[in-house]
């Protein structure tokens, strides 16, 4: 879609801009990708690793397999923590790359902080690395963007179910990223007053073109 497009080229043109510094480091174990598919990989791996900065290596899970017609792939944080040594705020949860990163160590030893699929039997996957996709074609290295940047911790946990009924949290607490987003008048979302957790208002704010960043480091100019 439109709206995934210009995210991507947005990653793309930081990435043009940045220095190529890593200032993090990936750590990938690959599961049955070819040799072109890895590669293709590494490259949103390389690029996401001068843009953000953690002292601890980001261990990724990386599978290429088949997950049915039409599915592209996915990425998410293995574990979500709260209550460690240096949380900002003990009632909200971290992603495990974030967490990390804030408390300085790893916290889940020897296990993956992302694990991401892909969909091996998709058709019209462009593998190539320049950005440039023939027309028809699906850029792997923006799609493995895009889903890189749930599991660094660009994610909230906002949910809309078969009612119409509204609800976010993980055992009634907010992921970090819930914390951040506002609607035009400047109520955060998780303000249950204007927004009862869970109920229909809620889902009504989730769902509409009223939302917006509300934290620092959202501009970019």
């Amino acid at each position: 879609p439109a709206s995934h497009r210009k995210r991507v080229g947005l990653i793309r043109e930081i990435a043009a801009r940045t220095p190529k510094v890593r200032t993090a480091s990936f750590e990938v174990t690959y599961n049955d990708f070819t040799a072109e598919a890895q590669a293709a990989f590494q490259v949103a791996v390389d690029i996401w690793s001068s843009l953000i900065s953690s002292p601890v290596p980001i261990r990724v899970e990386a599978n290429w397999e088949s997950l049915g017609e039409d599915v592209l792939g996915n990425a998410g944080a293995n574990y979500i923590h709260r209550g460690f040594s240096g949380a900002p705020d003990s009632r909200v949860w971290y992603v495990d790359a974030i967490a990390d990163r804030i408390a300085g160590r790893d916290l889940a030893p020897g296990e993956p902080d992302i694990i991401a699929t892909f969909n091996s039997d998709f058709d019209d996957w462009y593998l190539g690395t320049d950005g440039s996709p023939p027309f028809g074609t699906i850029d792997f290295v923006s799609v493995v963007l895009h889903e890189l940047c749930h599991g660094i911790g660009f994610i909230g946990s906002g949910d809309v179910d078969d009612d119409g009924v509204g609800s976010w949290g993980q055992q009634d607490l907010p992921v970090v990223y819930d914390t951040y987003p506002e609607d035009g008048s400047g109520i955060r979302i998780l303000d249950t007053i204007a927004f009862p957790n869970p109920s229909e208002l809620l889902a009504d704010a989730l769902q509409s073109n009223d939302l917006f960043w509300g934290g620092p480091g959202g501009m970019y100019a």
